[in-house]
């Protein structure tokens, strides 16, 4: 399976995205998935550990709007046979998933609730925040909600 993430990453929006979709690929890694990340701003950090862990990512404009953004996301999940695509980007809405789902599954990393989506799949770990309030999702979409979803690093153990 051929997996992308579209994320960004930099000083103003921060590495907490990005963190959680690199431990996310991961795991897909391990289970031999092919792994490529989409991003319009990837600070140093960022690219850093991409390259450290065998990563791919592809950098688009950063001026482009959302029509524009998910035409170049399309041609790179075209060119790498992409099956499903993760979403963990809060400027990017349901104009842009329209486009790429007409292509590909989509799943939507969220840490809101009122957000409109035609994603497949949905991840969620805040809805003890919000209670039940996922009314804005299809029908068909797969909802991963609760703290048991939470994309979290496996620790280390520390030797003292």
């Amino acid at each position: 399976m051929n997996i992308a993430f579209r994320v960004d990453s930099s000083l103003s929006i921060g590495l907490g995205h990005v963190a959680r979709c690199i431990t996310l690929a991961n795991e897909f890694k391990k289970k031999n998935c092919k792994v490529i990340f989409i991003s319009k701003e990837l600070e140093n950090f960022s690219k850093q550990i991409l390259k450290k862990r065998k990563i791919k990512y592809f950098l688009i404009k950063k001026d482009l709007s959302q029509k524009n953004d998910s035409k170049e996301t399309l041609k790179i999940l075209k060119k790498n046979g992409v099956d499903l695509i993760f979403l963990d980007n809060y400027s990017l809405g349901l104009n842009w998933e329209k486009k790429i789902r007409k292509k590909t599954k989509l799943a939507l990393i969220d840490d809101y609730y009122n957000r409109r989506s035609i994603a497949d799949f949905y991840i969620n770990y805040h809805c003890y925040l919000y209670g039940n309030k996922f009314s804005k999702l299809k029908n068909y979409c797969k909802k991963f909600i609760g703290l048991e979803y939470a994309i979290l690093k496996k620790k280390k153990n520390i030797k003292k």
